[in-house]
């Protein structure tokens, strides 16, 4: 892997990025060893037009070639590459970009540009039976573009999961394809959550607490009376009637005593999420909701603790009003390895501290 890390290392030191062509005419590449990457099939899912697959593909091989002819050309590094397109049935969503594959049989590693999808970023997490987007809340800023890590592993649960480097290039930092969810948002999320769950806890306790008619109960109630009188007289009696009217109840005071019991606890929750709405700063409310992956019920928010999540969803007004769908809006660049892959891992890191994302975001003003 040492050829790959001083390859990718041009390629992040270097800033040629104003213009391609210019780049590839420029001097310093002049004299260097020319690189012949394989190209693979390219993955097609989706109906396209001629004209629209024709735009899609000059935009994939002007990525593509940017890597072989500058980046990587310097080392002579060749490798396996091909583009993947894919697109709904409507063709109004179109996704696409490059896959770039280096490595031998023992090791590999890969470098990807994603065009309009960051699927691959997002975790899931269901509450109160709505599925809701999940970022990590770990994410860094280099070169003015939000940066996520993955770590792989070789654990049961992860084997072989490879380690990854992503960056969300935009053409503005501060307009991203997605948008936190609000500690805001997210309470009152939890209110309705736990009414749900408040009123299934109700269902619960009246379909195992009948409640009888209330002629039925009176005519109960008269027989334990008659049920004394024949047994007791005098003073005795009017102690064990007065006895029995105080401790009598009828099946709805049964039932709203098991239902106070059974909702003491999310009634005590719901109280206290609607005082946190009410005694937190508009600030603090406008903050991301960070809570945990594995979140079942209201656990308040996890800032600070390791592995936690910052619920998000797609931002409405990210794309160009009447933009062709084949027109890039966004590019996720990924750099993946193998656990353990110390060479690649090296290379990752200087990427995640020097790539010079200039030159996609001059695409993405176009």
């Amino acid at each position: 892997m040492k050829s790959l890390h001083a390859s990718l290392l041009t390629f992040v030191l270097a800033s040629p990025f104003v213009s391609l062509a210019n780049h590839l005419d420029d001097d310093s590449t002049k004299n260097k060893p020319t690189v012949h990457w394989k190209k693979a099939d390219d993955e097609i899912n989706g109906k396209f037009s001629k004209v629209q697959l024709a735009k899609l593909k000059t935009t994939t091989e002007t990525l593509q070639t940017l890597l072989q002819d500058s980046a990587l050309r310097t080392a002579g590094l060749e490798s396996l590459w091909h583009a993947e397109y894919s697109a709904d049935k409507a063709g109004n969503l179109i996704n696409y970009g490059i896959d770039c594959e280096f490595g031998s049989a023992n090791a590999s590693a890969g470098l990807a540009v994603t065009i309009n999808d960051f699927s691959s970023l997002v975790g899931y997490i269901t509450i109160d039976n709505k599925d809701y987007m999940t970022l990590p809340v770990t994410a860094a800023v280099r070169n003015q573009c939000p940066y996520y890590e993955f770590q792989g592993g070789t654990t049961p649960e992860n084997v072989h999961t490879p380690d990854r480097r992503s960056w969300v290039v935009t053409a503005r930092p501060d307009v991203l394809p997605y948008m936190p969810i609000t500690r805001k948002e997210y309470l009152e999320i939890s209110i309705g959550w736990l009414g749900d769950t408040k009123a299934q806890i109700i269902a619960d306790v009246k379909q195992r607490t009948p409640v009888r008619s209330h002629v039925e109960q009176e005519s109960l109630k008269n027989r334990e009376l008659n049920e004394l009188r024949s047994r007791y007289s005098g003073s005795e009696l009017q102690m064990r009637t007065q006895m029995y009217m105080e401790n009598y109840k009828s099946d709805e005071d049964y039932l709203k005593e098991h239902l106070d019991q059974a909702t003491a606890d999310v009634d005590s929750t719901i109280s206290f999420v609607k005082g946190m709405l009410n005694r937190l700063s508009p600030a603090t409310l406008s903050a991301p909701a960070v809570i945990s992956p594995n979140t079942r019920e209201f656990e308040g928010f996890r800032d600070g603790d390791p592995g936690m999540v910052m619920l998000v969803r797609k931002n409405p007004d990210f794309s160009d009003a009447g933009a062709a769908p084949e027109k890039p809006q966004f590019f996720l660049i990924t750099w993946t390895s193998e656990p353990g892959d110390d060479a690649a891992q090296a290379t990752g890191a200087q990427i995640a501290q020097s790539l010079d994302t200039h030159y996609l975001k001059t695409l993405l003003s176009k």
